[in-house]
């Protein structure tokens, strides 16, 4: 076992240097970073502690989204002997306050705009901040140094530090590698990193691998599962919870086969689900820890799995049984909760920690029972578990979610109907399926949408039971799901005509709440831009009926496979391209200006003719050619809408196009925002672009007006645009003719050009200017 955390990570970054360690999902593009580019970045952010006046055992606030800056400021503080205090985006002010009051952080990391008095450097600024500074090494760290401090997010009221040491780090990884071979594979990282059980079992582990890990921008169910197929996915470490939002079967379906491993922890897997996985053949391996014992202390493994149990104790771990509460000794366990003494001696009994989760062994598989302070001890003196009496209110028809809590000592169910229900009829079912001691005696529907919950699903039950007995007012309840999601989300009763911003005051955080809820009830995806203070209830009930009606689509991966994309080549070297050239005398200017471009590019040429891709592919060195992708109509080439006549001769024609042009489809027939992160693949898999910036085939041979769409791809894209101007195809075949004429084109590339902060309208004036100034 290596001495520290940065010992390891120089080591697995020098052994796999030119592979790739993250992949960083930045709008409609992926950012990748090989583990040389890494360290690299480690070893200089080390150096901005320096410059910082940031030293050993200094603490440091991470406040940030999953990214790859997140990464490289964790590992580079724990290099350094740097405390690192890492807290979810989620946090209130008030919260985080608390933390800096206690912990006095010299600097905070973060990825979203903050003012709390303390020197804050922005994630999207730590590249600007490093680039030009010299790396320094790791510094002497001893095991038992600190190397973070992480706040429970548990379900108590008080938060409590946990003080992890390199120690405690190690000795988890090292029991998880011993009982867990893993070979290198794609990972998707879906829980916050401030999470114990991401950092080890999904930043940790796969880096010890040699594996990627890629930071989605979004956690939209819909976009994750097109993710992961794109992004051949092969395992995710997640709860409960965000499995259960895959579930639906319009989204599981298109994980594709790649995607086999699931990693769970963080809160019981409720035994169905499970099953429910196992049968779409994918491999769920469950296990048990907490923070406290920096994460596993139990799992299964690939090949020795039992359902419903969180698995046999890891090597190096000791496990033992007190009144069903479970305890554990070994290095990974923490040391002390930070400036809280007392509460780490009651959770110590001669050095064995006690979890205060309830389980039983049966032979060597632990299966969770519950938590011990949510044990309910009936007035017959018996004990009830609330999970199983919550398993049985959860499968009833018209319960979206239920909470079952102790009210002096009777069973109460606290439940969020999915639809209109009798909850009397449906809670006299419930019993009829239980034990006499699980009975539930009284109930209350809970007034919103959703349980408070923690970074990783568990529900808040002291804030349940704080919430009942102050007998808050509850929410107006409406028949209309849209109204009721807006009413929940303002606290405001809304109108049809009342807008969003100026009415009912949805600022920006809380309007990606509403995009995110109306998705998940609705499946459709909606753009945030479409959605401004000005939008009314009834301007967005409109909008979503609208979104309901564009036809989703996903990327046709098997016109990029290397047998396609060779069948595409020979076609278009030994037939295509000729029988083009007899047509088309091709001279070529500017070669030079795109002989030494290397990454994929955006071709905007001027469109004159229906020859203008052959003539363009014509003229491109081989090595460009045969990596080039084409935007096309979805109607045309897609049929999307389906053609009402001629449908065999235009499926056949679009499999023609599509194998021997390489199309994808762009246009608002699957919405703009689909075709976008169309492209965004599409270049991320390594093809350049052709783009017409008009639209259409000139009428006159003469360039028409760049729509606005160019200066967009140009700005998003993160790709250099190269200009490009065409003569002469439009007096070989101009449009509404069929047989072309003989004749001479003339291309004339331009130097690539990268545009940034500018308006994407100005964008567009650059791009047309470019074009015809050649």
């Amino acid at each position: 076992m290596y001495e520290n955390i940065a010992s390891l990570i120089k080591y697995i970054c020098t052994k796999n240097k030119k592979r790739i360690a993250i992949r960083n999902k930045q709008g409609y593009r992926t950012r990748n970073v090989t583990y040389a580019e890494l360290y690299d970045k480690i070893t200089k952010t080390s150096r901005l502690f320096e410059k910082l006046g940031i030293k050993k055992s200094d603490k440091i606030l991470i406040l940030g989204r999953n990214c790859v800056e997140w990464v490289i400021v964790f590992l580079s503080a724990v290099s350094q002997g740097i405390i690192a205090v890492p807290l979810d985006t989620s946090s209130d002010t008030a919260f985080i306050k608390k933390i800096i009051a206690q912990t006095k952080p010299k600097a905070i990391f973060a990825s979203k705009k903050i003012k709390l008095g303390i020197k804050t450097i922005y994630f999207d600024k730590l590249e600007n901040n490093i680039q030009d500074l010299i790396p320094k090494e790791v510094q002497k760290i001893a095991p038992k140094d600190t190397a973070e401090i992480l706040y429970t997010s548990g379900t108590t009221d008080i938060p409590k530090g946990v003080v992890l040491t390199n120690e405690n780090l190690l000795a988890s990884m090292d029991s998880l590698t011993r009982a867990v071979k893993l070979p290198c594979l794609k990972f998707i990282s879906v829980l916050p990193l401030s999470h114990i059980l991401e950092q080890v079992a999904g930043l940790l582990i796969p880096l010890y691998y040699g594996s990627s890990i890629l930071y989605p921008a979004t956690f939209r169910p819909a976009k994750l599962t097109e993710i992961i197929r794109n992004k051949n996915i092969n395992a995710v470490t997640c709860v409960p919870a965000i499995l259960e939002s895959l579930k639906q079967p319009n989204l599981n379906k298109n994980l594709g086969y790649q995607f086999f491993l699931i990693g769970i922890g963080g809160a019981k897997l409720d035994i169905d689900l499970e099953k429910y996985w196992k049968r779409r053949c994918k491999l769920v391996v469950q296990g048990y820890g907490l923070t406290e014992t920096a994460a596993l202390v139990t799992t299964n493994t690939l090949f020795r799995n039992k359902t419903g149990s969180v698995g046999a104790k890891l090597p190096g771990i000791e496990i033992k049984l007190d009144g069903n509460e479970i305890l554990v000794k070994g290095k990974n366990v923490f040391k002390a909760y930070y400036k809280n003494k007392e509460k780490t001696k009651q959770v110590f009994t001669n050095n064995w920690f006690r979890t205060g989760d309830l389980g039983v062994f049966k032979g060597q598989y632990l299966y969770l029972m519950g938590r011990k302070k949510d044990l309910i001890v009936t007035k017959a003196g018996e004990n009830v578990y609330p999970y199983d009496i919550e398993k049985v209110l959860n499968s009833m028809d018209g319960i979206k979610e239920s909470c079952v809590i102790d009210e002096n000592g009777t069973i109460k169910a606290v439940i969020i109907p999915s639809r209109r229900i009798e909850p009397e009829a449906v809670i006299k079912k419930v019993n009829l399926k239980l034990m006499p001691k699980q009975r539930i005696s009284a109930f209350e529907i809970w007034p919103q949408q959703s349980f408070p919950k923690t970074p990783v699903g568990k529900i808040k039950k002291y804030l349940v039971k704080k919430i009942i007995k102050e007998k808050k007012k509850p929410k107006l309840s409406y028949g209309n799901k849209l109204v009721q999601i807006v009413a929940d989300i303002t606290n405001k009763k809304p109108r049809p005509n009342s807008t969003l911003g100026y009415d009912l005051l949805l600022d920006s955080l809380k309007r990606v709440q509403l995009i995110t809820k109306i998705e998940d009830e609705f499946n459709i995806e909606i753009p945030e831009q479409k959605i401004s203070d000005s939008t009314t209830v009834k301007a967005l009930e409109d909008l979503i009926k609208k979104q309901e009606k564009i036809q989703k689509f996903r990327l046709e991966k098997w016109q990029l496979n290397p047998i396609v994309a060779s069948i595409r080549r020979i076609f278009q070297e030994m037939f295509f391209l000729r029988i083009i050239s007899i047509f088309c005398h091709v001279s070529c200017k500017g070669i030079e200006n795109i002989s030494a471009i290397k990454e994929p590019v955006i071709f905007m040429p001027n469109h004159q003719s229906a020859l203008d891709v052959p003539c363009l592919l014509r003229s491109l060195p081989f090595r460009m050619r045969k990596k080039i992708a084409c935007a096309a109509s979805p109607s045309r080439l897609y049929g999307i809408p389906p053609p009402k006549k001629a449908k065999l001769i235009r499926k056949l024609e679009s499999l023609f196009i599509r194998i021997f042009s390489n199309t994808y489809p762009f246009g608002n027939e699957i919405g703009i925002e689909r075709s976008l992160d169309l492209t965004g693949e599409v270049l991320d898999r390594g093809y350049s672009l052709f783009v017409f910036p008009e639209g259409r085939r000139t009428t006159d041979g003469k360039i028409d007006r760049f729509q606005t769409g160019a200066g967009f791809l140009a700005l998003n894209m993160n790709a250099k645009v190269v200009p490009v101007k065409m003569k002469g195809l439009f007096e070989i075949l101009p449009i509404g003719k069929f047989w072309p004429k003989i004749g001479k084109v003339s291309i004339t590339f331009g130097k690539p050009i990268e545009i940034k902060n500018v308006s994407y309208i100005e964008a567009t004036k650059i791009i047309e200017g470019k074009v015809k100034g050649l």
